[in-house]
């Protein structure tokens, strides 16, 4: 997912991301529409400017993260300001990586194609824990019924016990 209010970034950032495999962008260019969407699909990765109207780079990405489910989305935070203070902010409101204008695009590549890899090494940890909590989950209930018919069965021992005692 590609963020950013120019038109031509918007543009350059989508036609490098396609050229890396099976990657797929969507850009929007107003923050509150790329918030939203952010939100509700959880993409692989945010390219995301610093500079815009109304909700910057830096507030979107604090309220992204405010968000279940979206504290660990790769973002790339990418601005024309030079000014370490900036990249601090971004870093510090939880950027994940952080790119000056004008925008190296071997560099823009690389660092993508490892936050891409890093989200999907992500989502397959996820899912295999997943897996493996479903796999507890049958076991569990497995050997809850293999208990319930061990007590079930003592229970009928214990009366036939009492039973032949009778007898006797």
């Amino acid at each position: 997912q590609v963020i950013d209010d120019n038109a031509v970034n918007l543009a350059l950032f989508q036609a490098l991301l396609a050229k890396l495999p099976d990657c797929e962008s969507i850009a929007h260019a107003d923050a509150q529409t790329g918030l939203a969407w952010a939100r509700e699909h959880r993409p692989d990765l945010i390219v995301l400017d610093y500079m815009m109207p109304g909700l910057d780079g830096v507030q979107l990405l604090q309220s992204l993260r405010q968000t279940p489910g979206c504290e660990e989305l790769p973002v790339l935070m990418i601005t024309a300001d030079a000014d370490k203070d900036t990249r601090y902010r971004a870093l510090d409101a939880g950027a994940t990586d952080f790119l000056t204008k004008p925008v190296d695009r071997l560099e823009f590549t690389a660092r993508a194609r490892n936050l891409l890899a890093l989200s999907r090494a992500r989502r397959a940890m996820e899912h295999h824990a997943e897996q493996l909590a479903a796999e507890v989950r049958a076991a569990t209930a497995s050997l809850r019924m293999r208990e319930l018919e061990t007590v079930l069965r003592l229970s009928r021992a214990a009366e036939f016990r009492e039973i032949g005692r009778a007898h006797v």
